[in-house]
C-alpha cells in the first residue's frame, strides 16, 4: 500500500496556475530567446539580510540572488543560471540544514512561481486566488514559507528569467529532457561546492514539467554521487503517455474523466443524480467507471456494439455535463480542450486549462484559446510586475534586461527525443528513473501534491504513473500522496496553500528522521 493519501477538504475557493506538463506554452511568455554575451548582468552576487515573522517569531536570513556558469567538456563557459537563496541565520555553521532546490516547468518557465507565490519568504498578495488583483501589488511576509524547515534556492532553466546561454548556438545543449536534467545537476553540483552544502541533506522541489525534470533528477544525481532525502512534486507532469490525449493514445481519455467530472460537479453541469454528491464520493465512482466499463470500451473500438457504444455515451454525457451529439461526433474521446470550450458554452463562458472552477467570458465556441485562460491573465501581470521591483528594491539586484518568466521559444525547440524510452520512439517520461532512485535509495522519500481540478495534469494520471512505478512495496510506501481542492497550483488557493505547508512540515519531518 502507499504510506499515505491526504484527502484535503474540499473548499470553494482557490485557482491552479501554472501549466507547465503538456506540450502547450505557459503563461507570462514571450517570443525572446536568450541573446547570449550581448546581456549585462552584476557579475558577483547580491547579498542581503532579512527577517520576516511567522506565528509571532522573527526568523531572519539572508537572501542572495546571482548566477552559477554552465561549462562545456572543454572547459568552456556555454550558459550561466540565475538564482535566489535564502539561508536561515543561524549560530551554528549551516552546512548540515536541509537544502531545498525548487523549480517550475514549462519546459520554459522560470520559477517565479514558486518563489513569489508558494514558498519564498516574501510572496506576492493576490488575494483569493482567483479574480485580478488590482495594482499596486504587495510583496507580504509568507507564513507558508519553507524557509523556516529547509534552506530555499530558486534557479531560472537557461533561456528562462536572467538565464541564458553565452551563444545562441549553445541553446541545443540546454534545451531538451536530459539535456535539461544535465544542466541542472551540475547547477546543483556547483552550488554545493561553492555554498559548502554537500552535508545537508537535498530536496528537489518541481512544479509541473519540473515534476519531470525532477523525477529525472534522483536519479541522475545518484549516479553523479549525490544522494537526495527528497523529492517533492506539485502538479507533476511524469510521464506524456498518460497527458497527450491525441489519436490513437487512449490512456488520457480515460484519465481526463474524473477531472472533467469534478470541473462539471463544480459548475451543477453535471448529470442530476450527481449534484448534491459528495466529491470525493462521486470521484470513486467515475474513477472505478473510467477505468472498466470506459476503458474496455475504448479498447474494442469498432468492434463495440451500436447497445454498447449508446450506453457509455450516455454515461460519458451524464459524468462530464457535455451532449450526447458531441461525444459521438469525437467517438467517446472528447479532446480536454474541447471540453473546456464547450461545458459552460450555452452561456458564453470557458473553463480555465489551470483550474476547472474557474471561468471567464468566452471568446471562442470551439476551441481553447491559451491567451485568453483566466488564470493565465490573473497571475501573470502582479507576479513580473512584483518581481522586478523585489528584485532591485528588496534583494538590491538591478539591471535594465527583461525577466522571462516564460519563453514560448523553448517548447517548440525542445528535444523530446531524449527523454523518450526508446531513443526517439514513444511518449518522454522520468518516472522509471524515480522508480529506480527509489529501489537505489531506502530513505529516499517522495512528496506529491495534486490539485483535484487541475485540467492540466489531472490526479488520476499522476496517481496512475506513481502506482505504475516498478518499485517493491516498501519503497511505494514512502511516496505521500496528497489532493487538494484547487486547480494546477494549488499553493495560489489561501486555504489549500496552508494546507500544503502543514502536510509539507510533516513530510520533511518524516524525512529526516
Amino acid at each position: 500500500m502507499m504510506k499515505k493519501v491526504v484527502f484535503i477538504e474540499l473548499v470553494v475557493l482557490g485557482l491552479g496556475i501554472t501549466f507547465g506538463g503538456l506540450s502547450l506554452p505557459v503563461f507570462g511568455q514571450t517570443n525572446q530567446t536568450s541573446t547570449g554575451a550581448s546581456a549585462i548582468f552584476p557579475e558577483t552576487a547580491s547579498v542581503t539580510q532579512h527577517e520576516i515573522t511567522l506565528d509571532g517569531n522573527i526568523l531572519s536570513y539572508r537572501a542572495t540572488t546571482g548566477f552559477l556558469p554552465c561549462y562545456n567538456e572543454k572547459g568552456e563557459k556555454t550558459a550561466r543560471m540565475f538564482y535566489t537563496a535564502y539561508t536561515k541565520a543561524l549560530d551554528k555553521k549551516t552546512s548540515t540544514r536541509p537544502l531545498t532546490i525548487a523549480f517550475n516547468g514549462g519546459p520554459g518557465s522560470s520559477s517565479i512561481y514558486l518563489h513569489m507565490a508558494a514558498f519564498g519568504p516574501k510572496v506576492v498578495s493576490l488575494g483569493n486566488g482567483i479574480d485580478l488583483t488590482r495594482p499596486p501589488y504587495r510583496v507580504v511576509d509568507n507564513r507558508n514559507t519553507l524557509l523556516d524547515i529547509t534552506d530555499l534556492v530558486f534557479v531560472d532553466p537557461v533561456g528562462t528569467g536572467f538565464s541564458e546561454t553565452i551563444q545562441q548556438d549553445d541553446e541545443k545543449l540546454f534545451w531538451g529532457v536530459e539535456e535539461d536534467i544535465d544542466s541542472m545537476a551540475e547547477f546543483i553540483r556547483l552550488y554545493l561546492t561553492r555554498n559548502e552544502r554537500w552535508e545537508s541533506p537535498l530536496f528537489i522541489a518541481g512544479e509541473s514539467y519540473g515534476g519531470m525534470r525532477a523525477a529525472g533528477l534522483s536519479a541522475h544525481l545518484q549516479d553523479m554521487g549525490i544522494y537526495p532525502t527528497g523529492i517533492i512534486l506539485i502538479s507533476p507532469a511524469l510521464s506524456y503517455t498518460s497527458l497527450v490525449d491525441v489519436p490513437g493514445n487512449d490512456i488520457p481519455y480515460i484519465h481526463n474523466v474524473s477531472a472533467m467530472a469534478a470541473a462539471a460537479w463544480y459548475h451543477q453541469k453535471i448529470d442530476v443524480p450527481y449534484r448534491e454528491a459528495n466529491l470525493d464520493d462521486l470521484l470513486q465512482e467515475v474513477r472505478s467507471w473510467s477505468e472498466e466499463e470506459y476503458a474496455r470500451a475504448l479498447w474494442q473500438g469498432n468492434a463495440l456494439s451500436e447497445t454498447e457504444y449508446t450506453e457509455v455515451a450516455r454515461q460519458l454525457a451524464a459524468y462530464t455535463g457535455l451532449s450526447e451529439e458531441l461525444i459521438r461526433a469525437h467517438n467517446l474521446r472528447v479532446p480536454m480542450y474541447r471540453f473546456l470550450a464547450k461545458l459552460l458554452e450555452k452561456e458564453r463562458r470557458s473553463i480555465s486549462f489551470y483550474d476547472g472552477r474557474v471561468t471567464t467570458h468566452s471568446i471562442w465556441s470551439n476551441e481553447y484559446s491559451f491567451q485568453d485562460d483566466p488564470i493565465v491573465i490573473n497571475t501573470t501581470g502582479p507576479l513580473v510586475t512584483t518581481f522586478n521591483s523585489y528584485l532591485k528594491q528588496n534583494l538590491r539586484f538591478s539591471t535594465d534586461r527583461k525577466y522571462i518568466p516564460i519563453n514560448l521559444t523553448i517548447e517548440g525547440r525542445w528535444d523530446w527525443a531524449s527523454g523518450m524510452p526508446a531513443g526517439d520512439m514513444g511518449y518522454p517520461e522520468t518516472f522509471t528513473s524515480l522508480g529506480r532512485a527509489l529501489r537505489k535509495a531506502d530513505f529516499l522519500q517522495v512528496f506529491v501534491a495534486i490539485g483535484l481540478f487541475d485540467m492540466a495534469c489531472v490526479h488520476d494520471a499522476t496517481i496512475y504513473e506513481i502506482q505504475r512505478m516498478d518499485i517493491p512495496p516498501e519503497a511505494l510506501a514512502r511516496i505521500t500522496i496528497t489532493l487538494y481542492s484547487a486547480g494546477h497550483m494549488s499553493y495560489t488557493d489561501p486555504v489549500s496553500h496552508h494546507k500544503l505547508k502543514e502536510n509539507l512540515v510533516n513530510f520533511y519531518r518524516d524525512a529526516l528522521k
